[in-house]
């Protein structure tokens, strides 16, 4: 095997030795970094150093196919269109089309030259709590999967990797459509090769789609999962799957470690946005000072005000905004006090939903006639008079 193979070979056997206390940062995807070099010498039309540097990468990588597409353009001594357009495939296509092919290029190529550096912070991860390690952001847009590690409450990017998602693009709606779902979503298991049919290659995290918030929005389906890829290739191209999101088995092997089941987040975004230090602290700090001005409210045992941070579009899945503010305030009158506090808390800013945040936290409550700690899940719209208010709200 190639010396730098082995020696990544040897990275990961010793990251899955040691788990979460593996050195940073992540290993890099040597296919795409020797991609990329092939990639420019045949943009200068370097024709000598690209037949080369192609002949190596074919050579190290034999079932990486839009490698070998390019290689197949260097030989013809042919650029390849890198602003080919993106088109979305039907079900029953070929997932492996040229133009595929030529999109993941495409894919590849941009997300390196259009880097997120470590100094951004992603608008959709606000908060995490201290009990959550690592997170995943994935970018359809981009093609792009982010791992996060946890720095006190901070997200900070520790590696980005090429992604693939469904043949009909983002925006899941309803089951069988092809489509990968857009939100906030819990990695929930993760299944070993060897329970596994050889589509999925080495192994597949599922996740809890659908969420509390596509049931409200009546989205339907299941089985969605991020997960390798067949042995026979090196990667599936942007638009490939049924509607999960696959990684190449390598890269696959790289993020496992760093995953934990039923705490971390995946959140899947179209075109994710991220921030200065600066601008992401002031959104946090907009939504956490609503969240505990709630808290106060509720705890006054001041029924309008504590009301007034919900929605008359409010639902909770059993009850609209008139019947749950009837029950509230017939509860609330048999209270002499009421003490609440949150911990564990996690802001998530939807990823689909334009001035909607996913609130997460464990609920400490005590009154005069009831204590309880529950987990408790809250969506907060912004509104048209400018406040942010709840329209659901329940148990997670």
């Amino acid at each position: 095997m190639h010396n730098r193979l082995a020696s990544l070979s040897f990275f990961w056997v010793l990251a899955i030795t040691l788990g979460v206390a593996a050195a940073e940062p992540l290993p890099p995807d040597l296919a795409e970094q020797q991609l990329l070099k092939t990639l420019a010498a045949a943009q200068a039309q370097n024709w000598v150093k690209a037949a080369e540097l192609g002949q190596q990468l074919c050579t190290d990588f034999p079932h990486f196919r839009a490698a070998r597409l390019l290689c197949d353009h260097i030989a013809q001594r042919r650029r390849l269109p890198l602003q080919a357009i993106m088109r979305v495939l039907e079900p029953e296509q070929d997932e492996y089309i040229e133009t595929n092919l030529i999109a993941e290029v495409q894919q590849r190529f941009g997300a390196n030259a259009n880097r997120i550096t470590v100094e951004k912070y992603p608008q959709a991860l606000l908060l995490l709590d201290a009990a959550i390690n690592h997170a995943l952001l994935v970018d359809t847009g981009r093609s792009r999967l982010y791992l996060l590690r946890n720095d006190n409450g901070r997200p900070r990017i520790i590696a980005d990797y090429y992604a693939g998602i469904g043949k009909q693009g983002p925006g899941k709606v309803f089951r069988g459509d092809h489509r990968t779902p857009l939100g906030v979503y819990t990695v929930v298991n993760k299944i070993p090769d060897a329970k596994l049919p050889e589509l999925y290659g080495i192994g597949a995290m599922p996740i809890d789609y659908p969420n509390t918030w596509d049931k409200r929005m009546q989205r339907t389906g299941s089985g969605i999962w991020l997960h390798g890829v067949p042995r026979q290739t090196y990667s599936r191209p942007p638009f490939s799957s049924r509607g999960c999101v696959t990684l190449s088995n390598a890269i696959y092997s790289a993020i496992l470690t760093r995953v934990t089941t039923g705490k971390t987040p995946i959140v899947i975004g179209e075109s994710m946005v991220w921030l200065d230090e600066q601008d992401w602290q002031e959104q946090q700090h907009t939504i956490r000072s609503t969240i505990e001005q709630w808290r106060k409210d509720w705890a006054s045992l001041d029924f309008q005000r504590y009301i007034s941070h919900y929605s008359t579009e409010f639902d909770n899945g059993n009850e609209d905004f008139a019947a749950w503010k009837k029950r509230k305030q017939s509860t609330n009158q048999r209270k002499q006090f009421i003490t609440l506090k949150l911990t564990h808390l996690n802001i998530f800013s939807y990823p689909s939903e334009t001035d909607l945040i996913q609130v997460d936290f464990r609920q400490h409550y005590q009154s005069s006639n009831f204590n309880g700690v529950n987990k408790k899940r809250q969506y907060w719209r912004l509104e048209k008079d400018g406040r942010w208010r709840i329209v659901h709200e329940g148990e997670r």
